[in-house]
């Protein structure tokens, strides 16, 4: 199943292997031409078996990890925002009763350092211009470090922005700054 998977949807880099982190993925339709058209060929095709090994591997730690979130309303997984389309079809990992929650898969903490990552979660919370998923926290999954990191909403932006701001006003700034147009209200 895990390999299917893999096949079906393959990641943007392979960040589960330290030799593969900086390195593009090797996604060509040349990879599929010598093997029969059927979802098991094309996963052998497709998929490293020390990748699968390594799902596996991990999948019952990060599953006890996340237990708290099997009863959160509303559980979503890839959700999209109002600002999506314009931010070039940004999409979350998670967001469970209000909170927006980034996954990180990598083998080292090299991800999870730094700014950026929090410019990321503050963007999408912002994308979510009419406020439907209800953020008030967003936060950080190292999955292989099992750790998690949240934040209220509000503090990472007056953090970022280095006083208070209105989340509200800064949505609204954001869309004009995205689309050139105020959102729908």
């Amino acid at each position: 199943m895990a390999r299917r998977c893999r096949a079906v949807r393959p990641h943007s880099h392979d960040s589960s292997r330290q030799d593969a982190a900086d390195k593009p993925p090797r996604w060509g339709v040349e990879r599929l031409w010598s093997v029969a058209p059927t979802i098991d060929a094309y996963a052998a095709a497709l998929v490293d078996q020390r990748d699968v090994e390594d799902t596996a591997a991990a999948a019952s730690s990060v599953a006890a990890d996340h237990a708290d979130l099997r009863v959160a309303q509303p559980l979503l997984l890839g959700p999209t925002f109002a600002l999506s389309g314009a931010l070039g079809g940004a999409d979350a990992d998670v967001v469970a009763g209000g909170l927006l929650l980034d996954l990180k898969a990598a083998t080292t903490t090299r991800i999870v350092r730094g700014e950026g990552l929090l410019w990321q979660l503050a963007g999408y919370a912002l994308a979510d211009t009419p406020d439907a998923f209800a953020l008030r926290d967003v936060g950080i999954c190292a999955l292989r470090w099992r750790s998690r990191w949240v934040i209220k909403l509000d503090e990472l932006i007056a953090r970022l922005a280095g006083q208070p701001v209105d989340i509200s006003d800064l949505r609204h700034e954001f869309a004009l700054v995205a689309t050139g147009t105020p959102p729908e209200t």
